[in-house]
């Protein structure tokens, strides 16, 4: 019995790549080299004078006779019988390379073996894909480094935006994550819920199908993102008071800074970072709508509040 091994992400990446690079075939079949042959979980023989531009053989043997661009094989045996192929790919199987077999170029293996007839032709060499794999996997994670710089690069700046621009709105949605956590917390859970619902009913209507796309692909998302930076900043600024800060700062530039880390780190815990969130979207949003109410004064107290002119 054969080995069933968890190589089905890399087979899919593999025949995605390998058919990218495949010219399309004519609907009158008149193109006999444009073929693409596929088996899975049996055999499959390509007889000789017969042409394929790819075959691609999972979990069974493959006879290759005839001509093939590229022959690809996840656990199982292929064996050429006097054929030529472009290019050979076994992952977790046996590669058998027979008399008068050609190889053009590369004969490329992963957790296999392969066995070359001295009479057979290898135009490249027998590599391990594990090497590519691996340079794959360094690149990779170097973009994914980058690209988590760029973004955390990218937040810090909007979190100074907003404390140099919204720092009132910013300390009234803080104290309302202070005095009122439940009810905050109850409406950030509905500006997740709600959102969708809206658009989705917008969007059954093509006059309005504008407006709900904006609203769930633009709105949701930055009232998200600014909830995440409005959590951040009360984590920021309640750390610097428990330290013993005497009085907030005008604008919570220090608050933004240390409160990003600190939010950065915990979210590393699974859904710390999604309750950060919905307080800081509860916070802006019962913020903004007692503004619009115009129905509770100043909404944060003495002490909370930046000082008179500070803010928009």
């Amino acid at each position: 019995m054969r080995r069933h091994l968890p190589l089905s992400a890399l087979f899919l990446a593999l025949v995605a790549l390998l058919l990218a690079g495949v010219p399309a075939i004519a609907q009158d079949g008149t193109r006999p080299d444009g073929r693409v042959q596929v088996s899975v979980d049996g055999d499959f023989t390509l007889p000789a004078g017969q042409e394929a531009d790819v075959v691609v053989v999972v979990d069974g043997d493959a006879l290759i006779e005839g001509n093939a661009r590229v022959v690809t094989v996840v656990d199982g045996t292929v064996t050429l019988a006097g054929g030529t192929v472009d290019t050979l790919a076994i992952i977790s199987g046996t590669a058998v390379i027979g008399p008068g077999s050609t190889v053009t170029d590369d004969v490329l293996e992963l957790n296999s073996r392969v066995t070359v007839d001295p009479s057979a032709t290898v135009g490249g060499e027998v590599r391990s894909l594990a090497v590519d794999l691996a340079g794959v996997g360094i690149a990779i994670g170097v973009l994914g480094v980058l690209a988590w710089i760029a973004f955390a690069l990218v937040t810090w700046i909007a979190g100074l935006a907003l404390a140099a621009f919204g720092s009132r709105q910013v300390r009234s949605a803080e104290w309302l994550i202070s005095s009122e956590p439940l009810k905050t917390l109850a409406v950030g859970i509905g500006m997740v819920l709600l959102p969708p619902i809206v658009a989705v009913l917008l969007m059954v209507t093509v006059v309005l199908l504008p407006v709900g796309l904006a609203l769930l692909l633009i709105v949701w998302p930055v009232l998200a993102f600014l909830g995440w930076l409005v959590g951040s900043i009360w984590i920021g600024e309640w750390i610097l008071r428990r330290a013993g800060r005497p009085a907030p700062e005008r604008r919570p530039y220090l608050g933004v800074t240390l409160g990003l880390i600190v939010s950065t780190l915990i979210s590393l815990v699974p859904l710390v970072g999604v309750v950060i969130s919905l307080f800081g979207m509860g916070g802006v949003t019962l913020a903004g709508w007692r503004t619009l109410r115009q129905s509770a004064g100043p909404v944060a107290p003495t002490g909370y509040a930046p000082a008179s002119g500070v803010g928009i």
